[in-house]
């Protein structure tokens, strides 16, 4: 069985990460909208078991060029 690959940053799992996945997160974090545990496991950037504001300001920079994961 091949296990699909994560993509971090990748919230809705779309191949690509962009406006839509830290809008995902930043809903998440203030509870209007909570992420699936798959969504959960993309958001984490910084991987450390939480979903918060550190990792939508890293989404949100990936989006703008301002920062890349590694």
């Amino acid at each position: 069985v091949v296990e699909p690959e994560i993509v971090l940053g990748d919230v809705n799992n779309d191949g690509i990460i962009d406006q839509f996945d830290y809008i995902l997160v930043k809903r998440h974090y203030f509870t209007t909208r909570l992420l699936a545990d798959a969504e959960m496991t993309r958001a984490d950037i910084n991987i450390d078991g939480a979903i918060d504001q550190f990792d939508y300001i890293l989404i949100k920079r990936i989006y703008f060029g301002t920062y890349t994961i590694g």
